[in-house]
């Protein structure tokens, strides 16, 4: 679709002033701050009304146009009286969303399965991966290109006794190692203990398939109480600064456990983002002294006798055996597309599965071609910005960009150890340019939860306010990613900053129509030793908010969904290699540039 079609099939709400009553009700224009007036006004005037209609009947239809004025005119006055604080506030607002903490539970629910204490505790009715099976559903001799493969999969807990309910989250895969390929499959749970993987035979030869327990269903609930118990798994501080007095004290991002204290509610400071802190005590230090957030210690989870068995409970557990396939090559070796990435409907990135494969180690989308190389990077990008928001992982693609596209570095700092993982303070702002290309590239942190040691509330702004700062007209990339970050945190919080940066994504591509955005979706990884509550478990979990999000806008939004790229290929660090940061990237472009 060309930038016009798609220009004209974007059913967008237009951007208008806002106009807040002292309710905090928000109407987004003026006619329906009419409407409401004076459907209000029928409604509570309607004995008067009546009481109209009959002083028409006693006068001619002159008097009665001129009554009518009079009358209508008085009554929006008298009404008009009650909302005396009426403001015209120019967009985009920030309005606080204290209110909305009471979602805080409902969104887990929905997602996270509800598991009493005692199935919880009773760890040998857990499902093990060492005692569960998995086998082919209707086996072959020899397999053809593009055809199904269904898997068996039954799930035994601890004692070998079959697992009679669902929930447990599991991935399968396939590999064929000597020619460089890889995919991943799905999962279906019937929710009796069995699940069904499914895999799309995508290229020829013998592969071998695995499946893994990525997360139990007791884990889960587990980690779900802990935080409806009051559980933070990372401590955030806010920095309090004014003459020569300083005083830090601890903040929090969901006011449910301080309501019985004293704090300084910042969320409006924070672009309205929920923000408390505990009220410092040094005399001479107000609320109003907030400089910023300082602090990146990450807390274990208290342990306690009950819950020894989540500190072991490091994964994916990988089913024992496997499941080698064998596939004619007849025909073609492998599976492609003929459509190019840059004209396939950005809603194909959101409903591919599976998403693509891995040949000859190159990575193949499957509802298209990708034919764009590094080669073509510098002409796409030419008068243009790419702007990145996220954490660690984006600022390695940003880095790789730096690294391998002999760009000049411009602000911040440039420390990178082993596949240009950030060090020491890589935290800054960083921009980097191209003067033959007219192109800059930057990457700024996405925001709290992400904290940093004395980081002011410049560093800390949330990635939906950087997109409110796009300029009319833009024709600039946009990356963004959410994720590891999230994981110290209840589930509601993520859902909270997608809502708000899918918002402020919507008011860009109005001013902005021509304007690439790419949201990247979770990214496998594997936590050897279990502290806190980061893992992988949070992935599925995070792409199915995002998913719910962004369904109205998935012919205006490319989806960068990783997930299967790092399973296929058993991706096992949270900062992915040079490969597959090369591999990501080459993605995203191929999609927003022209061959």
């Amino acid at each position: 679709m060309n930038n016009n079609a798609r220009t004209n099939h974007i059913h967008l709400s237009s951007r208008h002033r806002r106009v807040q009553f002292r309710s905090n009700m928000v109407i987004p224009n003026h006619m329906r701050i009419f409407c409401f007036l004076y459907f209000e006004m029928l409604i509570k005037h309607i004995c008067h009304d009546f009481y109209i209609f009959i002083l028409f009947q006693m006068y001619s239809t002159k008097r009665q146009i001129y009554l009518l004025i009079v009358l209508l005119i008085t009554s929006l006055f008298l009404l008009w009286g009650n909302y005396d604080e009426l403001q015209i506030l120019p967009e985009p607002l920030y309005r606080s969303r204290t209110g909305s903490q009471k979602q805080t539970h409902l969104v887990e629910i929905q997602i996270i399965p509800e598991i009493n204490d005692t199935e919880i505790n009773d760890t040998n009715s857990h499902a093990s991966a060492t005692t569960s099976e998995m086998s082919l559903v209707e086996p072959k001799v020899v397999y053809a290109l593009n055809e199904t493969i269904s898997l068996k999969i039954m799930l035994f807990d601890q004692r070998n006794r079959p697992k009679t309910r669902g929930g447990d989250m599991l991935i399968v895969w396939m590999r064929d190692k000597s020619k460089g390929a890889a995919s991943a499959g799905t999962v279906i749970d019937h929710d009796n203990g069995t699940y069904t993987g499914v895999l799309r035979i995508l290229w020829s030869g013998q592969s071998v398939i695995r499946a893994a327990i990525l997360s139990s269903r007791e884990k889960m609930a587990f980690v779900h109480r802990e935080f409806n118990n009051g559980y933070i798994g990372k401590r955030i501080e806010c920095f309090f600064n004014v003459y020569n007095l300083t005083e830090s004290t601890s903040g929090y991002m969901d006011n449910t456990f301080v309501k019985m204290r004293q704090v300084c509610n910042l969320t409006d400071k924070h672009y309205g983002v929920p923000l408390y802190c505990i009220k410092p005590k040094m005399k001479g230090i107000q609320c109003s002294d907030w400089t910023g957030i300082t602090s990146q210690r990450k807390l274990p989870v208290p342990a306690r006798a009950d819950n020894k068995w989540y500190f072991s409970s490091a994964g994916p557990g990988i089913l024992p055996g496997s499941v080698t396939v064998t596939v004619s090559s007849a025909t073609n070796t492998r599976m492609t597309s003929q459509i190019p990435c840059s004209r396939t409907t950005f809603k194909n990135t959101w409903l591919s599965k599976p998403v693509g494969f891995f040949y000859n180690s190159m990575w193949n989308p499957l509802s298209c071609i990708n034919n764009i190389t590094a080669k073509d990077y510098d002409r796409c990008l030419a008068n243009r910005t790419l702007r990145m928001f996220g954490d660690s992982t984006v600022r390695q693609l940003f880095s790789f960009m730096y690294k391998h596209m002999n760009l000049t570095w411009r602000i911040g700092p440039w420390q990178t150890g082993a596949d240009l993982v950030p060090t020491d303070k890589w935290y800054s702002y960083s921009e980097a340019y191209k003067k033959g290309f007219n192109y800059t590239v930057f990457w700024s942190p996405h925001g709290l939860p992400m904290t940093f040691v004395n980081a002011n509330r410049t560093a800390i702004r949330p990635s939906f306010v950087h997109l409110d700062e796009i300029p009319s007209g833009s024709r600039d990339i946009v990356l963004i990613n959410l994720y590891a970050h999230f994981h110290f945190f209840p589930v509601h919080i993520f859902r909270s900053q997608m809502k708000r940066i899918r918002q402020a994504i919507k008011r860009l591509l109005i001013r902005s129509p021509d304007v690439k955005i790419a949201i990247k979706g979770p990214h496998y990884f594997v936590v050897d030793n279990v502290v806190t509550t980061l893992g992988s478990m949070w992935g599925p979990v995070y792409d199915k908010i995002i998913r719910q999000e962004f369904v109205h806008l998935y012919d205006h939004v490319i989806y960068l969904d990783v997930w299967d790229m790092l399973i296929s290929v058993e991706s096992s660090g949270i900062h992915p290699s040079e490969q597959i940061l090369n591999t990501m990237l080459r993605t995203l472009f191929g999609y927003v540039c022209t061959k």
